[in-house]
C-alpha cells in the first residue's frame, strides 16, 4: 500500500512530465545548446605553417602536426577576452643554431589565429597585440590582472623567461622580463576608456630591438 508521501510524488512526477511534453509539443521548450567545440589549433597552425620534408630557407617557419599544443588558463584574460583562447607551442625555424622557437598562438572563435613570437627570435605581426587590444576591462584590480597574465605569457615564450619589478598605476603596467640572466625586454601594458589601449616590449639594456 503506498503512502501519502510516495502517492504525491508520483503525482507530482506526472505533472512535470505533462507540462514539459506540452511544452515541447509547442516549441516552448527550453532549447539546450551545447557548447561549441575548440578550434583545430593544429590544422589552423598547419595551414599556416606548412612542413616540408624537402630543404628550406633558414628562417621559413613550419609546424609539425605532432607538437604538442598546450592551452594557457588565464583567467583575467580570458574574463576581458572571452572569446580568445590561448596556447603556446613551438615551430621549427630551419636555423641550426636556433631549430626551434617557442610561440603563444590566440584563437579567436571567429577570424584567423595570431601568433606571437619569442622575444628572443625575431619581431611579431601586430595581430596578436591588436586581438590583445580587444580585452575590456572594469576597475585598477582587473587591469593588474590582466596586465601580469600577459607579461607572464610573455615569460612564457621566452627561454628561461622571466617577470621581474612590476610596477603598476592606473592605467598601465610595466615590467622586466628577463632571458636569463638577460634584462631581455620591458613590458608595458596600458589600458585607456576601459580597455588596452598598447602592449609594446621595448629594448631592454641587454635585449635586442624591441617590438
Amino acid at each position: 500500500m503506498k503512502t501519502s508521501v510516495s502517492v504525491e510524488y508520483e503525482f507530482m512526477r506526472q505533472m512535470l512530465a505533462s507540462i514539459l511534453v506540452g511544452l515541447a509539443l509547442s516549441g516552448c521548450a527550453p532549447a539546450l545548446h551545447p557548447k561549441p567545440a575548440p578550434r583545430d589549433v593544429h590544422a589552423a597552425l598547419a595551414e599556416r605553417y606548412p612542413a616540408s620534408d624537402m630543404s628550406r630557407l633558414a628562417g621559413e617557419l613550419q609546424f609539425a602536426q605532432d607538437t604538442p599544443v598546450e592551452r594557457v588558463e588565464l583567467p583575467a584574460l580570458a574574463k576581458a577576452l572571452p572569446d580568445v583562447c590561448f596556447y603556446t607551442t613551438e615551430l621549427c625555424t630551419g636555423y641550426y643554431e636556433y631549430p626551434e622557437v617557442s610561440v603563444a598562438v590566440a584563437v579567436p572563435t571567429q577570424g584567423p589565429i595570431a601568433v606571437y613570437l619569442s622575444p628572443t627570435y625575431s619581431s611579431s605581426d601586430p595581430a596578436f597585440t591588436t586581438i590583445l587590444a580587444s580585452a575590456r576591462v572594469s576597475g585598477a584590480s582587473e587591469e593588474q590582472a590582466v596586465a601580469e597574465e600577459i607579461a607572464r605569457l610573455f615569460a612564457m615564450i621566452t627561454y628561461k623567461g622571466e617577470i621581474r619589478e612590476q610596477r603598476y598605476e592606473p592605467g598601465r603596467l610595466s615590467a622586466d622580463l628577463w632571458h636569463g640572466d638577460l634584462l631581455w625586454r620591458r613590458v608595458s601594458v596600458q589600458f585607456a576608456n576601459g580597455r588596452i589601449s598598447s602592449v609594446t616590449l621595448a629594448n631592454g639594456s641587454n635585449g635586442g630591438e624591441g617590438e
